[in-house]
């Protein structure tokens, strides 16, 4: 939110995923399974969208919050992506982020239907990044190719 306020329309967006083993089990606790990561995300997202609304938030949920606020916020907030390396993935973050972003295998990319998705990744993010209006915002995603 600080660098938000702070440089205007730069952070136009904020990725934001489930976590990987390879950058967080450096403490050596266990890494929890899929649905606990995605759950600690989603937490993770309403506590954001409400402290970017101007709540004061208070959870004991997986992540205990008490009185966090944001006393410096943004004009314009950043859209929360969503990073997903599967189908099953994506079609979550249908439910709650204001966008996609992913990587493609090549095998994708050689099939007609792949480059199809491709383009149309790529005609949404063109979109989004011209976007500089909250109405103008993308669409939450509905539907996975």
């Amino acid at each position: 939110a600080t660098l938000a306020r702070m440089f205007p329309d730069r952070l136009l967006w904020l990725a934001m995923g489930s976590g990987e083993a390879l950058n967080e089990t450096i403490t050596g606790d266990p890494w929890p399974g899929k649905k606990q990561r995605n759950a600690r995300l989603k937490e993770a997202v309403e506590i954001i969208r409400a402290l970017f609304d101007g709540e004061t938030v208070t959870r004991n949920g997986l992540i205990p919050t008490r009185d966090a606020t944001l006393y410096t916020r943004a004009q314009n907030p950043p859209k929360l992506i969503c990073a997903a390396l599967t189908s099953e993935t994506a079609r979550w973050a249908g439910s709650w982020a204001d966008g996609l972003v992913t990587v493609t295998p090549a095998a994708i990319e050689a099939t007609p239907r792949g480059q199809l998705l491709l383009r149309l990744i790529a005609m949404c993010f063109d979109r989004y990044l011209q976007s500089r209006e909250p109405q103008d915002a993308l669409p939450r995603f509905s539907k996975v190719v």
